[in-house]
């Protein structure tokens, strides 16, 4: 993944990937700090619609 902009705390980061050949600009996104309101989100990864079109878990080592 490529990371393409930075945000302040509690602010997201999109990242570009890249599967099949093919480039997906800011086709995910993530909360790594977020507001404390909303701190359950820490962590998880979020598609936007129309840019990903299959999400799978591949098995780590």
């Amino acid at each position: 993944m490529t990371q393409l902009r930075n945000r302040k705390p509690g602010g997201s980061r999109a990242f570009s990937i890249t599967a099949g050949g093919e480039r997906s600009v800011n086709a995910v996104w993530i909360y790594e700090l977020p507001f404390e309101a909303v701190a359950l989100i820490t962590g998880y990864i979020a598609s936007y619609s129309g840019r990903v079109a299959e999400i799978g878990e591949s098995p780590t080592a």
